[in-house]
């Protein structure tokens, strides 16, 4: 059996109804309005501006937060969250950091959450905060123990410094 991510269903049909159909179709049920967020959130990857981004961002959390926590409003936060870092909006970039690192979601995701807190504290100089955060995530992904010892000891230069 293979497995195939839901965007790689949506480039293989012409709109999210038919990627959730096709998907019931064999056994996976899919809300079409996550289908529908995923074509929104692929769409906004590839915006042009920084605006788009989030508008589209915006769009898919505020469509997502009220039926609750899922996978595809995990992913949706933290690409807003990295939008926030990239645009000095560190706070706000905690918040939606913090908020991932609650929800159900791939490890990966989690992975972007925890270097998202890690980097929005550095750049507000809150060095032992991100030192927490460095810790947290070797607590829950041993498996990234080196990359996180690294960069323990790069942001305790920093502090160091």
């Amino acid at each position: 059996m293979q497995i195939v991510q839901s965007s790689d269903i949506l480039h293989r049909v012409n709109d999210h109804i038919q990627a959730a159909a096709a998907l019931d179709s064999i056994g996976i049920v899919i809300p079409v309005q996550n289908m529908a967020a995923i074509a929104v959130l692929e769409k906004a990857t590839q915006a042009a501006s920084p605006d788009e981004k989030l508008n589209a961002f915006n769009s898919v959390i505020r469509t997502l937060e009220p039926k609750g926590e899922s996978s595809v409003l995990a992913r949706a936060l933290v690409l807003r969250s990295e939008l926030y870092v990239e645009s000095g909006r560190y706070q706000e970039a905690l918040t939606d950091a913090r908020q991932v690192l609650t929800m159900p979601t791939t490890i990966q995701v989690s992975r972007r959450a925890w270097r998202l807190q890690t980097d929005a504290h550095t750049s507000l100089g809150q060095i032992d905060d991100a030192l927490c955060c460095l810790q947290d995530w070797l607590k829950h992904d041993p498996a990234f123990r080196s990359k996180i010892a690294t960069e323990i000891e790069r942001i305790r230069r920093l502090k160091n410094a």
